[in-house]
């Protein structure tokens, strides 16, 4: 009797599926944007043509005479406000998605405003109404350097102070007021521009991340039925061994016993190679499949590795809660960063989108899948997780 095979479409449907997805894992690899702004360099290249505009007060101050107080004092005004409107470009990223440069920020406007009210003043004791145009150089900072939730509320500051000046001054009449609100607008919707083009890539980068999810799933089912049709095969043949041993049919039966070894040196070889892929994956492939999913969100993650988790436990424990904390940090709250820190024995993961409010949604979260990890870590190990003020800090630690 011949052994039982397979039928060839199923042999062969499982490595044509995976290369089927596998290329288009490679495709969206290629054609994806990376989630980032203009570089500074470049913004300042752009920004800095504008520094012309300041001629006009230059010229104000030169025909009043070097040797009139008020005159040095606006040129050195012009130095200075020029240097800070430089630097504010250097050192503030174009287009933030993070908040983590708002202090930078605040600081350069700050020293701008200062020094274009203190511009005002001068002008107005050399009998000019300049100086409120520069709000133009402002507004576009505001715009183009400020973090997303601060772009609108710094605009409108900028406008209203431009009002104010043009009521303080009536001289400079409407024009200045207009151009620093016309500023606005345009750099405005420049910014909404850049960060369209920031939101494809991000888009791209989160396709990318559900492209590898389905691929790990589709692996591990494709294992699942094999194993499934394996061992199917292995009790089939085998029972039909017994019998015909019974029957004193020793050749049929040792035809079947053949197949049993046949099918069983295939099932060993394929848990073999799933075993080994899955040991070089953990931890690193979680902490770069987390990296895509929070990117793809706008959020940073930072790695601190002190050392890697023991092979084993540690490893594969690691791995499981790298990729849990990480996936509820995104679906309950909004973080702006995750920190993971590897160890030798295990790994913590902090996010810093925690509020009080969202305390029953972690709960929940942390109740199913994490749950199931310290129940199966038992007693190699302790699995926690809670608030510490407006962080949500899990932590693994396995006994060594």
């Amino acid at each position: 009797m011949s052994g039982t095979h397979f039928p060839p479409s199923l042999e062969d449907s499982l490595p044509r599926r995976r290369t089927t997805v596998t290329s288009r894992s490679e495709s969206l690899r290629r054609t994806r944007k990376e989630p980032k702004g203009p570089s500074r360099l470049v913004s300042l290249a752009w920004a800095s043509s504008f520094l012309f505009m300041l001629l006009a007060s230059a010229v104000t101050a030169t025909s009043a005479g070097l040797d009139e107080r008020w005159a040095v004092a606006l040129l050195v005004e012009i130095i200075f406000f020029a240097a800070v409107y430089i630097t504010s470009w250097l050192v503030n990223d174009t287009a933030p998605r993070y908040e983590s440069g708002t202090g930078t920020f605040v600081l350069t406007s700050l020293l701008m405003l200062v020094l274009q009210v203190a511009a005002v003043f001068t002008h107005a004791q050399l009998d000019s109404a300049g100086g409120i145009a520069w709000l133009c150089y402002l507004a576009a900072t505001s715009a183009l350097l400020s973090p997303k939730r601060l772009t609108l509320p710094s605009i409108a500051v900028v406008v209203t102070i431009a009002a104010v000046e043009t009521m303080v001054v009536p001289a400079a009449g409407f024009l200045p007021l207009l151009g620093v609100t016309m500023t606005g607008i345009l750099t405005l919707l420049a910014r909404n521009r850049m960060d369209l083009e920031v939101q494809r890539g991000l888009d791209d980068q989160h396709r990318l991340a559900l492209t590898r999810e389905r691929e790990r799933t589709q692996a591990n089912a494709d294992l699942h039925d094999a194993l499934w049709q394996d061992l199917t095969s292995i009790v089939a043949h085998s029972d039909l061994a017994c019998r015909l041993l019974e029957a004193d049919q020793g050749p049929q039966a040792r035809q079947h016993m053949e197949e049993v070894l046949s099918i069983s040196r295939s099932a060993h070889d394929e848990i073999r190679r799933v075993v080994s892929a899955t040991r070089t994956a953990i931890p690193d492939s979680e902490l770069e499949s987390a990296r895509s999913l929070l990117s793809a969100s706008g959020v940073r993650l930072d790695l601190i590795r002190l050392g890697d988790p023991t092979p084993g436990t540690a490893a594969t424990m690691s791995a499981r809660v790298i990729r849990e904390a990480c996936a509820n940090a995104v679906a309950h709250s909004s973080p702006s960063h995750v920190q993971v820190t590897l160890r030798s024995d295990g790994v913590s993961v902090t996010n810093d989108g925690y509020s009080e409010p969202l305390r029953p949604h972690y709960d929940r979260a942390s109740a199913g899948a994490l749950a199931k990890i310290r129940e199966k870590l038992g007693y190699r190990g302790s699995l926690t997780w809670g608030p510490d003020g407006d962080h949500w800090t899990v932590d693994l630690e396995v006994d060594e």
